[in-house]
């Protein structure tokens, strides 16, 4: 399958990033389809401790660090 550039007018696309591998290659495989690749975190609970398994204060840092290294803008809601 050819890879497949923004529809003319479409330049833009937001893309969920979780600061794991499966967003970070999607928001990263559309940028080099030449999109305006926007990351959107969503912090979807309360404030966590570090001691249980997903830190959400490590997710964001995650997802921040892929946006960096792809040269992407991010943002985060609750």
């Amino acid at each position: 399958m050819p890879a497949a550039g923004p529809a003319p007018g479409a330049r833009r696309v937001v893309v969920g990033l979780s600061g794991g591998v499966d967003s970070a290659v999607s928001a990263w495989l559309l940028k080099e389809q030449g999109w305006d690749v926007i990351g959107l975190f969503m912090k979807n609970w309360e404030d966590d401790d570090d001691s249980e398994y997903c830190s959400t204060r490590q997710d964001w840092l995650d997802a921040a660090s892929v946006a960096d290294v792809i040269g992407i803008d991010i943002e985060a809601v609750n």
